[in-house]
């Protein structure tokens, strides 16, 4: 009996023990409470016991600001090329030249602020057209300030075909006439003077475009261009004073110095190609050019062909090459001691006022305005309507 009393008490005690000790531990509930109380980077979510991080939304927020930036570009592209094909469709609908003109102006401002859509379709239109539409985009082309004009008058004149009004022409004085092309890029530049020197190769009639294409040359200065100048000027005398007037606008030091090696081939002048050379290097009057004919006369022995020399020389304006004129007794040996000083006496006249011309020497060709001077560039501008 008191055994079993005993066994009763011990079972009491390991119960009520038991109790104490499971209300001893917090619910799970709290458990997590008290874990993230030193832990702020969860939060309890409750009895999921799923946890998420507080810049989870800012993380969900951005795809959504992504998404609207996406379709706000693409609203403003939708509405660009809109603005375009309206353009276009008013383009090529025209019926006066006024109108015509007027969009015209249009197209060049959007293509200067660099619309692509505009780009585009002018692209497209200038290879699809007629030969007259032709001739305006490629005029509308040759006044846009943009890089991508020019690659797109290159690619057409590269690739245009000859045929009813050959647009390759206008194309060709388009690039020829660009005012940007000297500071265009080293690769433009010498893809647009190649394009022009293949149209010296076809040795058309056409003495506007060819004008207008040696003059491009010439400013351009590529040695390959300015060479195929020279030789059109030994080989097609009728060609002379067209491509003595472009050669006229070689500034660059390479242009110069063929001219000057092509000249020092002849230094008594025998060749009418050379009196041509000559002439020009006075008429460019830069001092690589002046100091050119300077070594000239300095290894002429003839009294003829020193004049010669003398009447290039009365062209320049250029102060800097004056002052060569002056010196030029000190720095040269002439085998007449009398032209140094007839020399100083050419810098004075030019420095003191308007310089009379001095008269050619007899086989010095005379270069008239009309021979020189391009006719007016009016072929392919007329409207839709006409």
């Amino acid at each position: 009996m008191k055994r079993y009393v005993t066994n009763l008490i011990i079972i009491a005690i390991m119960v009520v023990g038991g109790i104490k000790i499971f209300h001893g531990f917090p619910p799970v509930e709290e458990r997590h409470e008290v874990v993230l109380r030193g832990n702020t980077s969860q939060i309890t979510t409750g009895d999921t016991g799923h946890h998420t991080r507080p810049g989870a939304k800012a993380k969900q927020a951005k795809p959504a600001a992504k998404v609207a930036k996406r379709d706000s570009k693409k609203r403003s592209s939708e509405i660009r090329q809109a603005l375009a094909d309206d353009l276009e469709t008013r383009f090529l609908n025209a019926d006066s030249s006024g109108e015509l003109e007027h969009i015209k102006t249009e197209i060049i401002a959007r293509l200067n602020q660099g619309d692509a859509a505009t780009l585009q379709w002018t692209q497209r239109a200038l290879g699809s057209s007629e030969p007259r539409t032709q001739r305006h985009l490629i005029d509308v082309l040759g006044q846009t300030e943009s890089s991508e004009a020019l690659e797109a008058l290159l690619q057409f004149a590269q690739a245009a075909e000859a045929g009813k009004g050959d647009p390759r022409m206008p194309a060709l004085r388009a690039i020829a006439g660009l005012k940007r092309l000297e500071k265009a890029s080293e690769q433009s530049r010498d893809a647009a003077s190649a394009v022009l020197e293949q149209y010296l190769e076809n040795g058309s009639d056409d003495t506007e475009t060819l004008y207008a294409v040696a003059s491009g040359i010439s400013k351009l200065g590529r040695p390959e261009g300015i060479s195929k100048l020279i030789g059109l000027l030994e080989t097609k005398p009728q060609t002379t004073g067209i491509i003595s007037g472009a050669l006229n606008k070689a500034r660059s030091p390479a242009a110069i110095s063929l001219l000057k090696d092509r000249l020092l081939q002849d230094p008594e002048l025998s060749n009418p190609a050379s009196n041509i050379i000559g002439s020009t290097l006075g008429a460019i009057g830069t001092p690589q050019a002046v100091k050119a004919l300077l070594a000239l006369a300095s290894k002429a022995r003839s009294e003829e062909t020193r004049q010669m020399i003398f009447s290039w020389l009365s062209q320049i304006h250029d102060e800097r090459s004056i002052q060569l004129l002056y010196s030029a007794e000190d720095d040269y040996r002439f085998a007449d001691p009398q032209f140094g000083l007839q020399l100083q006496e050419l810098g004075q006249q030019i420095d003191n006022g308007p310089l009379a011309p001095v008269p050619l020497l007899a086989g010095m060709p005379e270069l008239s305005d009309s021979a020189v001077a391009p006719p007016e560039m009016t072929d392919g501008m007329e409207s839709f309507s006409q």
